[in-house]
Formats: C-alpha cells, sequence, structure tokens
C-alpha cells in the first residue's frame, strides 16, 4: 500500500515537471518568434529618431502627449536662466488629448530647468496655452504667439 502510494506521487511529479517543461517550451518559442519583430521596430524607431533635428530629439517625450516642440524650443531661448516663470493652461487652444493641459506644467519645469516656476503673481514669464489673456490685461510684452491660443510673454511689473 506504502509503495503504490510512491509510485503516483512519482506519476504525479513527472506529469509536473513535463507540465513545466511544455510551458516553458511554449514561452522559449514565442520569444524566439516575437524577439525579430521587436528588435526591427527598435530599429526603426532609432532611425525615425536619427533623422529628426538635434534639439528636437529631447522632445519625444512631450510630443508623446502632443505639446508643442517650437513652443518649447521657444521657451528656452526666449526666458534667461535665472528668471521665473508660470504655466497656464485653457480651454483657448485646441489640443488632441486633455493630458496635453495636464502635462505641461511638469514637461515645461524639467524642461526649463534651471529657471524655475512660481505663481502667477511673481512670475516674470507666462507660458500660456489656451490661457485666458484677458485677465493679465496690458502687462505682458508678447514674444511668441503661434496664433492658436500658445503664447509666451515677458510680464512687465
Amino acid at each position: 500500500m506504502i509503495l503504490a502510494s510512491w509510485r503516483t506521487a512519482d506519476r504525479r511529479t513527472k506529469l509536473a515537471e513535463a507540465g513545466a517543461a511544455l510551458v516553458l517550451a511554449a514561452a522559449l518559442a514565442c520569444g524566439l518568434i516575437e524577439f525579430p519583430a521587436a528588435f526591427r521596430d527598435l530599429q526603426t524607431r532609432a532611425a525615425a529618431n536619427a533623422t529628426q533635428p538635434a534639439d528636437y530629439r529631447p522632445l519625444a517625450g512631450a510630443r508623446g502627449v502632443d505639446i508643442s516642440s517650437p513652443f518649447m524650443l521657444a521657451a528656452d531661448s526666449l526666458i534667461p536662466v535665472g528668471e521665473t516663470f508660470v504655466v497656464e493652461t485653457g480651454s483657448h487652444v485646441q489640443v488632441s488629448t486633455p493630458i496635453t493641459l495636464t502635462a505641461l506644467a511638469p514637461f515645461m519645469q524639467t524642461w526649463l530647468l534651471p529657471r524655475r516656476a512660481v505663481d502667477a503673481k511673481s512670475a516674470q514669464w507666462l507660458l500660456c496655452y489656451g490661457c485666458d489673456l484677458g485677465q493679465w490685461g496690458r502687462r505682458l510684452d508678447v514674444k511668441y504667439n503661434d496664433g492658436s491660443g500658445i503664447v509666451i510673454a515677458r510680464v512687465a511689473r
């Protein structure tokens, strides 16, 4: 009786090992089939990135959420290092996804380092992405306007 239970346990162990080997073989086969396609996709992306101008390559993440590359480059060139800015968004711009407006401030804060993002009352520059410019009155010296609601302006104090 004890011998019979050992044989049953041995058979179950062998069956489990065979099942595990089968799953491992299937996973390996899938990996071998998918790897060349994934590698080709990576090469295609790298080739596409290589055709972009050098100053546009770091903006790939921002373009992924539809933030205007010319806007980001203009902000970087217009706002002197050491000055402050505020990012304001609003409905006066057409975007492909609402994520654009949510992602804009964090992207600009990182992109414009070492410049600092501050509140609207103390900012030297306004980065407006569809914001209501009327609330700023005549205190703005517009330096960049793409004509679609995206503006960069120096705040007059």
